[in-house]
């Protein structure tokens, strides 16, 4: 019994001294141990067109319309864009606004661009359409979260009775609708 007790008294001064040990070089290591933080920032961008707003009409309707064109009128909030850095917004028409074998140019259409809050950054270039992307907005400096602009689309080349003969219209009556389709590009600058 006495060589149970003394190896149980042996084994705890063992286990004893070695947890010691433990302890003890902890408390011997550093003070201090530095980790390296990075924050990468990926570049994003994005352009959204305002879902209440994905067709825009041009309406001839009485004689004026026909004398002096048309616009859209401001289309208030109609692009919102996020960019992490420099941005440019490029605008494109797919093509002429087709009515079956019909056309109307797409130069004849105006895209006008303003701020529609005090924070929207860039400078804006008014753009007659064509199928080539053509800058609408430039920001030279810096990006931005949800920069808001307005459009408004100007087809007063249209005035003076241009679109009144048998080349555009060509049906007894009726309302004839000529369509292209306008995309918005968001590119670094």
């Amino acid at each position: 019994m006495r060589t149970k007790k003394f190896l149980s008294v042996a084994a705890f001064i063992v286990c004893g001294l070695v947890c010691v040990n433990s302890v003890n070089a902890q408390t011997l290591a550093t003070a201090t141990d530095p980790v390296t933080v990075n924050i990468k920032l990926n570049p994003i961008q994005a352009i959204e067109v305002n879902a209440g707003q994905k067709t825009v009409d041009l309406v001839y309707n009485s004689i004026q319309n026909y004398e002096q064109g048309v616009t859209s009128g401001v289309l208030a909030d109609h692009l919102t864009v996020y960019s992490a850095g420099k941005f440019v917004v490029s605008v494109k028409t797919d093509g002429n606004f087709i009515n079956g074998g019909s056309s109307i140019n797409a130069v004849d259409v105006t895209v006008k661009a303003t701020r529609s809050a005090a924070h929207s950054v860039g400078e804006l270039t008014d753009v007659n359409l064509s199928a080539s992307d053509q800058p609408l907005i430039t920001s030279a400096s810096k990006g931005g979260n949800g920069l808001k602009y307005n459009i408004e689309y100007d087809n007063l080349a249209g005035k003076n009775f241009k679109y009144a003969g048998d080349e555009y219209y060509t049906e007894a009556s009726g309302v004839l609708t000529y369509t292209a389709q306008v995309t918005y590009t968001i590119a670094p600058n």
